[in-house]
């Protein structure tokens, strides 16, 4: 029965591109879109989604067929469109609250969410339907292309087995594949993920085709996003779709161009934040930190000092798993935060500093510096080619000796590596970069193999510092170790 269906395919399309008025191409697209279910629980085979004219379908997206696994959702289809947002989710809160208010307010018993991968939102809109229990449409587009029936057999034959080896089904979830484009002069297998006529994925491409209403949590000018919109809303055989279009405060602006062609601006309120610190577990037998006077100390004695800076995270913590930061994010928690002041919390309520990989084919190591805390201001830098900051005013400051007495060594530092050399170590580090403009020899890099607890050290070997008096005293609460504020300096960060 599916080569039949996929016979009658190539004719409805056929017949489809002999007709050349406008109006009886729609009139006779929307009477051939044939649908047949295979039988035997093999699925639901048609050309285009429910409601959605075959014209615009292969307008969109090509020549193509649909497989359901079961009968096709009937439900109203919303799409959530974005932009990407960047790899620091948790500084765009207001997307997440956009999202979280977006699915909050769906019908659950007449709307479906629809969701493919590839597109920026995919993972935070599955994630966010799972929470409360939307129902959701996951649609497989494939960027291939084929040109005879039996390829598009073939296409669905493999579909058919792959979900239905799946482990595991969600009632609140259902499943539409779509096929590659069908063209007569393809190779098969041929593709591109951007849809021809195009500049814009075809992930993209299909999630705005598909849906009936369609609301965006992010929009870059002259961006895919953008385009796709403009098209949809310019087309007379749209459907009706409705555009929302987020406007919340300290999101970016809704184009006007889109205004003008009928998108909604939709304003939400945004809300009052806790502290990051309101949701860090304190460690009870921790007494409360002092502020750092003591005469032997980083700041007066830098020399018998090593610094270990915190930086930002882009992402979950270590071992902590995707959707639970998801659901930090899509919740509003102020667990989310992944400020290097976060950082710096979680660090000294854990007691302990993990390793990392400094370089390439290098057992992990703990990084620290001999540049004294009152330079650190001039030295911080932005290195492009690794998206973060160097010399970041926050982190925890450990006396040299003590850290010599488990194992801390300077970095030496050199110019090439002789063939047959074993010079090249954990401990060793290349002076300057590729291009010869950074000499990495200004860091005055120690390191120590593996994680570091402070359990091993006294405390009298360790301060924190921050980078204001505020932050200093946000952090007393969790700090067992004095806590220093790093010195005035030059404000104006450099870059490489």
């Amino acid at each position: 029965m599916a080569q039949r269906f996929v016979d009658s395919a190539l004719q409805t399309w056929s017949t489809a591109a002999e007709l050349n008025n406008a109006s009886a191409k729609a009139s006779e697209a929307n009477r051939n879109n044939p649908s047949v279910s295979i039988g035997n629980g093999a699925g639901h085979l048609s050309l285009s989604l429910p409601r959605l004219p075959l014209q615009t379908f292969n307008d969109w997206l090509g020549r193509r067929l649909i497989w359901w696994p079961a009968e096709p959702l009937l439900h109203t289809r919303v799409a959530v469109v974005s932009s990407r947002i960047g790899k620091r989710r948790d500084l765009h809160r207001w997307w997440f609250d956009t999202l979280r208010t977006v699915v909050i307010r769906s019908n659950a018993e007449s709307e479906c969410i629809c969701i493919i991968d590839g597109t920026a939102p995919a993972a935070a809109v599955a994630r966010a339907c799972e929470l409360f229990g939307i129902r959701r449409l996951r649609i497989d587009v494939s960027d291939a292309k084929v040109s005879s029936a039996a390829d598009l057999a073939d296409w669905l034959n493999k579909v058919a087995t792959m979900h239905h080896a799946r482990k595991s089904y969600n009632d609140f979830e259902s499943f539409v594949f779509v096929s590659p484009e069908f063209a007569e002069h393809a190779r098969m297998g041929e593709g591109d993920s951007v849809q021809p006529g195009t500049t814009s994925p075809i992930a993209d491409v299909a999630l705005v085709a598909a849906a009936e209403r369609i609301v965006s949590l992010s929009c870059r000018p002259n961006g895919n996003i953008e385009n796709l919109l403009t098209r949809r809303l310019t087309e007379t055989n749209s459907g009706g779709v409705l555009v929302l279009t987020s406007s919340t405060e300290g999101s970016p602006a809704v184009p006007e161009a889109l205004r003008a062609l009928g998108a909604i601006p939709w304003l939400l309120e945004n809300r009052q934040r806790q502290a990051v610190t309101e949701s860090i577990p304190v460690n009870s037998t921790f007494p409360r930190a002092i502020k750092a006077t003591s005469s032997d100390g980083p700041i007066d004695r830098p020399g018998e000092w090593l610094s270990h800076w915190t930086r930002p995270v882009p992402g979950p913590w270590h071992d902590q798993p995707e959707d639970e930061f998801l659901d930090e994010l899509i919740l509003g928690c102020a667990s989310a935060d992944r400020s290097a002041l976060a950082a710096l919390i979680r660090l000294i309520t854990l007691a302990f500093v993990r390793s990392s990989v400094s370089t390439k084919n290098k057992p992990p190591t703990v990084s620290f510096t001999a540049v004294p805390l009152h330079k650190f201001r001039q030295r911080r830098i932005f290195r492009a080619h690794r998206q973060r900051f160097d010399f970041e005013p926050w982190g925890v400051a450990i006396r040299k000796t003590a850290l010599l007495k488990i194992g801390a060594e300077a970095v030496e530092y050199i110019d090439e590596v002789l063939p047959d050399s074993n010079r090249e170590s954990r401990f060793t580090q290349r002076r300057f970069d590729a291009k010869g403009r950074i000499d990495w020899s200004e860091e005055q890099e120690w390191r120590i193999d593996g994680d570091l607890s402070f359990s091993n050290l006294s405390k009298s070997d360790i301060h924190v510092f921050v980078d204001s008096e505020l932050e200093a005293s946000i952090l007393r609460p969790f700090s067992a170790w004095p806590i220093a504020v790093v010195p005035a300096g030059l404000d104006q960060a450099t870059r490489d």
